[in-house]
C-alpha cells in the first residue's frame, strides 16, 4: 500500500493494462460465439405442388376408404399375434424381433394411422411407445441407420405432426407429447457413440450395454493391417442428418445436429482429391469409406442403394432449412451429383424382338466399367429428381425423373405379378460405353429378355415404397394422374 500511495498514477495504469489485456485473451477466446453469423446466400425454394390445381381436386373417398380398411386390419393381426413385436409374418400370423426388439412395425406405423385417422389404433401405438418401450436396453447390437429410420424418424414426426395440430391433444396430450419427445432424445443419446471416430463417420454398429461403436464383426486371423479397417456405406455417413436437425430444433439442443453436420463434413470437405481417383466421375462419391480414414475402399458409383439415401439427405436437408450455412454447400453438391447422374449412369435399353421401346434405366459404376443392372431401389430416385427439379426450378431435372420413372413403371407393369424384382438386366442400346457387364446367363433369362427387353436377376419382389414415393412424388409436381 506505501508504494501505491507514492505512485497512484504508475499503479492505475498497470492495472488497466493488465485489465484489458485479460478482457481482450477472454474476448479473443470467445469471439466465434460475439461475432455476427456469416452471410449466407438467399436460396430461393419454388412451390412444389403443381400450380393447375390451385389447391383444387377431389377426394377419391372409395379408394381411401378401403385403403384405411385394409390398415385397421393389419394393425388388428399384429396387435393379436405380435403385438409389442418388431415384425408380424403374413402368412403364418407369426412374429419376430429383428430390429432390437422395441416393436419396429408399431412405432413406424405411427405416423400413417395418424394420416389415415385411425385415431383408436394411434391411441394405443403411442400409450405402449410411452410406457413399454426401453429404448435403454436390447440384446443386439444395434444398427444406427435402421434405427434412426424406423424408430426416431417415426417418433419425431409423431411430435411434429402434434405441434403443427395435425393430431389432437385428445390423441396426444401435451404430456403424452414431451414423453414422446423424451423417448426419442433418449434413443438418440444412446446413439451418440456411433460418431466417436477419427472423422465422424459413423461406426456400423453400437453397443447399448457398453455404450461404444462397433464394427459388425470379429476380425478373423489375416492380414492385421486389413483386421482394423471398418467401412460404412456412403448411405450411412448421411443417415443421421434429416432426423437430427428436428431432435435439435425440438430439443434446443444443437450437438445432435453438429454431430451429424460432422458425419457428413469428411465428404464435402475431404482430406484428399477426389478427382485424382482412377475413373472418378465428378459429382459422385465412392462407397464404401473407411471409418478412420474416410477414404474409400472401393471405386463403387451409383444412385442406388447404398448411394441414393445421401444425395437425398443433402436435398432434403435444404429444403428443411434453405437459409441454414451448409445450405449452399448442399445446393451444389446434390445439383452435380444431378449432372453426373445423367452423364455417368443413365443407360438406355435396347429393342428385343418383340418389344421395340427403349427406356432408361439408372445403371451403377465399379471403377472404369458401366454395370447394366439396377435395383428396386433405384426407382426412389425419380422422386428426388422431381423434387429438387421442382424446388430449384430446374425442369431438366423433372424430365429426367420423369424418363427414369417410365423405365421403372415398365418393369413393373410389365412383370407378370406387376410389381418388380429386387434386381433386373437390359441390354444397354447400341455400344453404348463399350460391351454390357451383364447378358442373360440362362433359358429363362433370354425369353424374359425378348418378352420384356429387361430380365430379372433376383426374383423375389415385393411392395417397395420408393417406386411409390416417385409416383406420388410426380404426381403432386407434374398434376399427371397416369
Amino acid at each position: 500500500m506505501p508504494s501505491f500511495r507514492r505512485h497512484p498514477v504508475t499503479a492505475f495504469k498497470l492495472f488497466s493494462a493488465a485489465f484489458i489485456i485479460c478482457f481482450y485473451l477472454i474476448y479473443a477466446s470467445f469471439r466465434d460465439y460475439f461475432s455476427p453469423p456469416p452471410k449466407i446466400d438467399r436460396i430461393e425454394i419454388a412451390s412444389l405442388q403443381y400450380e393447375g390445381w390451385r389447391g383444387g381436386g377431389k377426394a377419391d373417398l372409395g379408394k381411401a376408404g378401403i385403403i384405411r380398411d385394409a390398415m385397421r386390419k393389419a394393425f388388428a393381426s399384429y396387435q393379436d399375434r405380435a403385438w409389442g413385436k418388431d415384425e408380424i409374418r403374413p402368412i403364418s400370423g407369426g412374429n419376430v424381433n429383428n430390429h432390437n426388439g422395441w416393436g419396429a412395425f408399431l412405432v413406424e406405423s405411427t405416423s400413417t394411422l395418424a394420416l389415415m385417422g385411425l385415431w383408436d389404433e394411434l391411441r394405443e401405438a403411442v400409450r405402449y411407445i410411452i410406457d413399454k418401450v426401453d429404448f435403454t436396453k436390447t440384446d443386439e447390437l444395434v444398427d444406427p441407420s435402421e434405427t434412426i429410420r424406423r424408430y426416431l424418424g417415426a417418433i419425431l414426426s409423431l411430435v411434429d405432426m402434434s405441434d403443427a395440430g395435425l393430431i389432437s391433444p385428445e390423441v396426444i396430450a401435451h404430456d403424452d407429447r414431451n414423453k414422446l419427445l423424451g423417448q426419442a432424445y433418449t434413443l438418440a443419446f444412446k446413439l451418440r457413440p456411433s460418431f466417436d471416430t477419427n472423422t465422424g463417420l459413423p461406426w456400423p454398429r453400437v453397443d447399448f450395454d457398453t455404450s461404444v461403436g462397433t464394427s459388425l464383426f470379429t476380425p478373423k486371423d489375416g492380414n492385421p493391417e486389413e483386421e482394423n479397417i471398418v467401412t460404412i456405406p456412403l448411405s450411412s455417413a448421411s443417415a443421421p442428418l434429416l432426423e437430427s436437425r428436428v431432435l435439435s430444433r425440438l430439443t434446443n439442443d444443437a450437438s445432435y445436429l453438429e454431430d451429424a453436420t460432422y458425419a457428413i463434413v469428411p465428404l464435402l470437405w475431404p482430406s484428399y482429391n477426389l478427382s485424382a481417383l482412377p475413373n472418378h466421375p465428378d459429382g459422385l462419391f465412392p462407397s464404401p469409406l473407411n471409418i478412420d480414414t474416410s477414404h474409400p475402399t472401393a471405386q463403387g458409383y451409383s444412385w442406388d442403394t447404398n448411394h441414393l439415401p445421401f444425395y437425398t439427405a443433402l436435398l432434403k436437408s435444404l429444403l428443411l432449412s434453405p437459409h441454414s450455412r451448409h445450405g449452399p454447400t448442399y445446393r451444389t453438391t446434390w445439383l452435380s451429383a444431378t449432372h453426373a447422374l445423367r452423364w455417368n449412369l443413365t443407360s438406355r435399353s435396347a429393342a428385343s424382338p418383340t418389344h421395340a421401346t427403349s427406356h432408361l434405366y439408372l445403371s451403377q459404376r465399379s471403377g472404369p466399367h458401366l454395370l447394366n443392372e439396377a435395383s428396386h431401389t433405384s426407382c426412389a430416385a425419380p422422386a428426388s429428381l422431381l423434387l429438387g427439379g421442382a424446388a430449384l426450378s430446374r425442369p431438366d431435372l423433372i424430365g429426367l425423373g420423369q424418363a427414369l420413372l417410365e423405365g421403372c413403371h415398365h418393369v413393373h407393369a410389365s412383370s407378370p405379378s406387376g410389381l418388380a424384382p429386387d434386381r433386373w438386366s437390359w441390354t444397354p442400346a447400341g455400344s453404348e460405353r463399350g460391351d454390357p457387364a451383364f447378358e442373360p446367363s440362362t433359358k429363362r433369362a433370354a425369353r424374359q429378355w425378348e418378352l420384356r427387353a429387361w430380365w430379372a436377376v433376383e426374383e423375389r419382389g415385393g411392395l417397395r415404397a420408393g417406386y411409390v414415393e416417385s409416383l406420388f412424388v410426380a404426381w403432386r409436381v407434374t398434376g399427371q394422374a397416369r
